[in-house]
């Protein structure tokens, strides 16, 4: 798996779980404090994120270890 397949697959993930908490893509990036234009390339896996931004997302949408545990089986198995 190339990286950005990679990035696209987080990116994806991410907006779901930003849906789910029924926040905006403005509201999640003034609370991640960078512009909701970045964002939504991180989203659209245009963009990869630092892990200090990763952190601030897991704790704001409230991601679950199963995803942490998805991504990295995402990664193990494109190893493979």
């Amino acid at each position: 798996m190339e990286d950005n397949q990679l990035q696209q697959l987080l990116g994806q993930h991410l907006r779901k779980y930003r849906q789910d908490t029924s926040l905006t893509i403005e509201k999640l990036a003034e609370r991640l404090d960078m512009s909701a234009n970045h964002l939504g390339r991180i989203e659209r896996g245009e963009s990869d994120t630092t892990y200090s931004t990763y952190a601030k997302l897991a704790v704001i949408l409230d991601l679950p270890c199963k995803f942490h545990e998805e991504m990295k089986q995402l990664y193990k198995d494109s190893q493979a």
